[in-house]
């Protein structure tokens, strides 16, 4: 038996959702952004048959939240264990440059290669 269009922009949707799940309690991915992307592959595909635009709106901006609270929590977490303002903002940005440009070993190593790298540059 086939199964209809719906269907399947249903079945991918919830695989993106279950590794964007996963990925966010194993911190290996960056889950939210995963999730977010199982609700626009879903909304892209049904187009008017989707979510409504009011859900689209308030997953976005929960996605953007959940990043602005990550970067906040990479910030705080520096300066908790002794680095200076440069070296928070330096893991902050390490953070970023990382997972774009080198994915998962990025994610883990950038935040603590830019805190090292600013604070050497501060002294």
């Amino acid at each position: 038996m086939l199964l209809d269009e719906q269907t399947w922009a249903l079945t991918v949707a919830v695989l993106f959702f279950v590794v964007g799940v996963t990925a966010s309690l194993l911190s290996i991915l960056p889950g939210t952004f995963i999730a977010w992307l199982g609700v626009v592959i879903h909304k892209v595909w049904l187009w008017e048959d989707s979510v409504s635009w009011g859900f689209f709106a308030f997953a976005t901006v929960l996605a953007i939240l959940a990043q602005l609270v990550d970067l906040a929590a990479t910030w705080w977490g520096a300066r908790r264990f002794g680095a200076t303002w440069r070296g928070a903002l330096g893991a902050v940005t390490g953070g970023i440059l990382g997972a774009v440009f080198f994915n998962l070993p990025g994610i883990v190593l950038g935040p603590i290669a830019g805190a090292v790298a600013a604070e050497l540059l501060a002294r």
